[in-house]
């Protein structure tokens, strides 16, 4: 250990020690603790500087990451169920075969995320920015997705069953395969509400093709 180790801790949101090692940064204190295999649940991130953290696979249900930095941090495979990422950056970060179940992702930044494979069951992910995501085979059920930004996202093959979509930006969606039973939204809506908040200007062709993918991708349902 270099002589400018500190000792860091980890707390709890009630402000109970979860972990504490000496180490050059927070951030590696906590790459120590998911190393040895700590539990994290009900941990406290809030505003933390975590960028390219390593939580693979750890376990951080529970957990607070409120106005976090979390750009290309590695969840692969963690539990973040019922986790709190309102307002935090995760663009591009890892988060494939995560389980978000739950989670509340609120006004947070997902763009060019990887979510491939992501347990989203029931998440709420209201006005985030997922644009160029890619959450192909992601569980969406009953997801709240309203007024998020999608723009560029892959969700082919996704499970978007009972999935709040109202008001979503959808431009340039690639949704092949998508399961839009019970979603809740409308061609109308989608002609209204998904286009026209889009960076791009919208144009009558632009509505009509948004129009024509989702009622492709709902007709495969039928």
């Amino acid at each position: 250990m270099s002589l400018f180790d500190e000792t860091y801790k980890i707390k709890d949101i009630h402000g109970k020690v979860l972990f504490e090692a000496k180490a050059k940064s927070f951030k590696e204190c906590v790459e120590l603790g998911v190393k040895e295999g700590k539990s994290f649940e009900n941990a406290e991130f809030s505003k933390k500087n975590l960028e390219g953290v390593n939580f693979k696979n750890a376990n951080l249900k529970d957990a607070l990451f409120w106005l976090a930095n979390l750009k290309k941090a590695d969840f692969e495979g963690a539990n973040l169920e019922n986790s709190t990422l309102r307002k935090a950056d995760l663009e591009g970060a890892n988060l494939e075969r995560a389980n978000l179940k739950g989670a509340r992702i609120l006004n947070a930044n997902l763009t060019r995320t990887n979510l491939k494979y992501s347990n989203l069951e029931r998440a709420v992910l209201n006005t985030s920015n997922i644009c160029h995501a890619n959450l192909e085979g992601a569980n969406l059920e009953k997801a709240n997705l309203k007024e998020t930004d999608l723009e560029g996202a892959n969700i082919k093959y996704a499970n978007l069953k009972g999935a709040n979509i109202k008001g979503a930006i959808l431009d340039d969606v690639k949704m092949d395969g998508a399961d839009f039973t019970d979603a809740k939204f409308s061609t109308e809506e989608i002609a209204k509400n998904c286009i026209l908040k889009s960076k791009k200007v919208a144009d009558d062709e632009k509505i009509k093709n948004a129009q024509a993918m989702i009622k492709a991708a709902m007709t495969k349902q039928k």
